[in-house]
């Protein structure tokens, strides 16, 4: 299954992947671009590293005037974007924490508007700053030595999720 977040903002106000990096780097993040290219436009596969977890994932950059017309769940934003950035990935949660935080970045960079396109659902700075943490939860539970007390052990971070996301821990 792969999901899908997009990005709306003009192409002219995309930031180096350097940018992005140090932005991202300077809220704390171990996060650093692996692929060795250095603008963000035109790449169609991203590798990254987040906290020592490697990561991959694609991007597609499209012209947003003729896809924003077949996209009547969404409203008109308030600028006029000229291009869309798709990311795409599957179940991996370092791909997830990376895509986040890049949106992050561009939020703050470049104005852009962040939509999770799988629920057609608009994305704030602040949600996914929220869920952030959430995807360092679980890369933590991938760890070979994981076991149930370090789940105990980190319960305080548990009770930072929303009460979505422990409805989903629950069902598990």
């Amino acid at each position: 299954m792969s999901m899908t977040q997009v990005a709306l903002l003009n192409r002219t106000e995309i930031p180096s992947k350097e940018k992005i990096q140090a932005h991202i780097q300077g809220m704390g993040y171990d996060f650093k671009f692996t692929d060795g290219n250095e603008a963000l436009y035109g790449n169609h596969d991203l590798s990254c590293s987040i906290n020592e977890h490697s990561t991959t994932f694609e991007l597609y950059f499209e012209e947003a005037k003729d896809i924003l017309k077949d996209w009547h769940w969404l409203s008109p934003p308030v600028t006029n974007p000229d291009t869309i950035v798709f990311f795409v990935w599957g179940a991996d949660f370092a791909a997830a924490a990376c895509i986040g935080l890049i949106c992050i970045a561009l939020i703050d960079l470049s104005k852009a508007h962040i939509y999770y396109l799988d629920d057609e659902l608009a994305y704030t700075r602040e949600m996914l700053v929220k869920d952030t943490p959430h995807y360092f939860y679980e890369l933590e539970k991938q760890a070979p030595n994981y076991s149930d007390n370090d789940e105990e052990k980190s319960i305080d971070s548990f009770r930072k999720y929303t009460w979505w996301q422990k409805l989903l821990k629950w069902f598990r």
